[in-house]
């Protein structure tokens, strides 16, 4: 069973516990519990979640309807109300916040069970729709850019490419629909490269790659890499959109490794700004995770310090390097053959 998160919205402590019990009977063990409409609220307001079992009687105060009624104006999510009143006045409010499923109790474990595996199998269904249909906004947007934009599923699928393939492949963005990257009789080294970036979002969080490609007509092009990975909390239905930008004319080095995506083969040595030691050790570090794409919060995380001090280091960096924008530092960085190694500390024997 996927490990999908519940949240279970249940004012009444035996028969949540009933319904947890039930819930776990059925293999769904990721189950938050709420008794009353705030801290359902909250919780749907700061946590992700696959599902909502939600009852409308919460006691005093704001219904089930209303708390969804609140919360579908932020987050889509599926929701299957419980509740022990079908007359037409409940059914009437609730069908205005269009629920997934309605369960009347009492409920038998077979009653539950069919509901939530038909309103689960409707929320992947809509997912894979909105990740393979072309003709949605975002996709008719993508087709317009001038550079190549690709959705790819965790395993390589291909949900979706832009018109601008065929100027790498001669073959119409159809050609790809619903192969895999190995499948897709790509050129060796692109494939390798989509193959590559993949495994490095999933494995290392990185979100920023540069990489060349050749364009039949401008030939070999700079590109840098964007991926927005959008996926529910098991990335059992994620995809990854690769925006491509054609960087050539910033003068980053073409002479890219094969192996590494974002590492630059080393021009001859000379003199480098990280030699006349303008830049701090901390600056160093947090460049390197510059390098790997890595945003302010998620160096922050790393290093253990605040987004405010990493944002200070950064502003320090691009006015000792004299660049305008991430791009740049890393350019520079390369042009400069950095490197940086964490000194381990010594441990002190005690005597």
């Amino acid at each position: 069973m996927k490990p999908y998160k519940f949240l279970l919205v249940e004012d009444e402590a035996v028969i949540s516990m009933s319904i947890e019990e039930t819930l776990n009977n059925l293999g769904y063990t990721n189950v938050v519990t709420a008794f009353d409409a705030p801290t359902a609220s909250e919780y749907l307001s700061n946590e992700k979640f696959d599902m909502v079992l939600m009852d409308i009687n919460l006691g005093n105060g704001k219904d089930g309807i209303d708390v969804m009624s609140e919360i579908k104006k932020h987050v889509d999510i599926p929701f299957v109300y419980i509740t022990g009143n079908s007359d037409s006045i409940t059914v009437n409010k609730a069908k205005y916040t269009e629920p997934d499923g309605f369960i009347v109790k009492p409920f038998s474990e077979t009653d539950l069970k069919i509901t939530l595996e038909l309103v689960l199998h409707k929320a992947k269904h809509k997912l894979h729709k909105e990740n393979r249909v072309n003709t949605n906004l975002e996709f008719s947007f993508e087709e317009n850019l001038k550079n190549l934009v690709i959705r790819l599923g965790p395993n390589g699928e291909i949900f979706y490419v832009n018109s601008y393939i065929k100027k790498l492949t001669n073959k119409p963005p159809v050609y790809y629909a619903d192969k895999k990257i190995e499948e897709s009789e790509f050129d060796p080294f692109f494939s390798s490269t989509l193959t590559n970036i993949l495994a490095e979002v999933k494995n290392a969080n990185r979100h920023l790659f540069y990489c060349s490609l050749k364009d039949h007509k401008a030939g070999e092009r700079v590109m840098e890499v964007v991926v927005t990975p959008d996926h529910f909390s098991d990335n059992s239905f994620g995809s990854y959109l690769l925006r491509f930008n054609d960087v050539t004319e910033r003068n980053i080095p073409t002479d890219i490794e094969n192996t590494n995506l974002v590492t630059f083969k080393k021009k001859e040595k000379t003199e480098s700004l990280f030699d006349k030691k303008i830049v701090t050790t901390r600056e160093k570090e947090i460049l390197s995770y510059i390098i790997k794409g890595l945003s302010n919060k998620d160096i922050a995380n790393v290093l253990k310090i605040s987004d405010k001090t990493i944002s200070v280091h950064r502003t320090h960096l691009m006015k000792k390097l004299n660049a305008k924008n991430a791009a740049q530092l890393v350019k520079i960085a390369f042009d400069n053959n950095f490197s940086f190694k964490k000194k381990k500390k010594k441990r002190m024997l005690k005597k």
